[in-house]
């Protein structure tokens, strides 16, 4: 098991996904009966295992009761999809892909890893609105940070 702290703050212990979750997500995706998630918040939910710290939201609970993912911040819900693939494959932590340049159009194999890519925590002004019920705004600056 893994303790992840998600951007907003709110932490808990994950374990890895099981073989019969990966079938679920690989239907998930395939549009069999699938959630408009592509299945991300059923995963999550079947590998979070306790709430430590609810972060900034009021409707979480501390201690064994899942959260409503889908009530949670996007990029949360994404981050702890990444944190799962990282605890849960051998080699998770790369990510390996295909660029494609834009001029010439060809395939460059690219390599990522995860736990390098920069994570913005959710500002304390936001996360305070948020535990408040009120509505926050994010300004993106024009190249593209926050």
């Amino acid at each position: 098991m893994s303790v992840v702290e998600l951007p907003s703050g709110m932490s808990g212990d994950i374990r890895k996904i099981k073989g019969t979750e990966i079938a679920v997500l690989a239907e998930q995706t395939e549009g069999v009966g699938g959630s408009a998630d592509g299945g991300f918040t059923a995963l999550l939910n079947g590998c979070w295992q306790r709430t430590l710290d609810k972060g900034p939201y009021p409707f979480v609970a501390v201690g064994d009761t899942k959260p409503d993912w889908k009530r949670l911040l996007k990029g949360d819900v994404l981050f702890g999809v990444v944190e799962l693939r990282r605890i849960s494959l051998s080699d998770g932590d790369i990510f390996d892909f295909d660029a494609q340049c834009e001029e010439c159009k060809a395939k460059i194999p690219w390599s990522v890893k995860l736990s390098e890519l920069t994570v913005r925590k959710l500002p304390r002004a936001s996360a305070e609105a948020l535990s408040e019920g009120r509505p926050f705004v994010v300004e993106i600056a024009k190249d593209g940070a926050t």
